[in-house]
């Protein structure tokens, strides 16, 4: 399991979360402190179970579903999660 912490949704224009190693000093940076508030720490063990926690309210709903009828995964989201190097899977 990797410790990352989470910050977002952010409001930064290249992703909705952005995911550092718990404990990176990047977190810390200018850029975040407005999102104090809102940044998690959590375990995952993959970058598909860290997207399927973030958007398990979306994912294979039909609310998100494709226009050919089929229904989204967790691939359709994972660029909505910008994961630093720090994060060692």
């Amino acid at each position: 399991m990797t410790n990352v912490t989470v910050i977002g949704p952010n409001g930064i224009n290249d992703a909705t979360f952005h995911v550092h190693a718990t404990g990176c000093a990047d977190i810390g940076k200018a850029k975040y402190r407005f999102c104090d508030d809102r940044d998690w720490t959590i375990d995952v063990s993959s970058v598909q179970e860290l997207i399927e926690d973030l958007f398990s309210d979306f994912i294979g709903t039909g609310e998100t579903q494709h226009d050919d009828g089929t229904l989204t995964t967790w691939e359709d989201y994972a660029n909505e999660a910008r994961i630093f190097p720090c994060v060692k899977f």
